[in-house]
């Protein structure tokens, strides 16, 4: 089993101003980049026990 863990994602059209900043990569993420995480573990048959992280390297430490 895997799992896909998020940071901040822009699901809708509302302000995300200043979000940004929070964010060592200084963007919000998209559906896509989720969406591209998920189908990796799809496709990747020989990955188990998994985490990614689509989180713009928030879970990377203190930046």
């Amino acid at each position: 089993m895997n799992a896909v863990s998020l940071g901040i994602i822009r699901t809708q059209e509302s302000s995300y101003a200043g979000l940004e900043s929070m964010d060592p990569l200084r963007r919000v993420g998209e559906i896509d980049d989720v969406v591209s995480a998920v189908m990796y573990l799809e496709r990747a048959g020989f990955v188990t026990g998994e985490i990614s992280h689509v989180d713009g390297g928030q879970s990377a430490g203190h930046w």
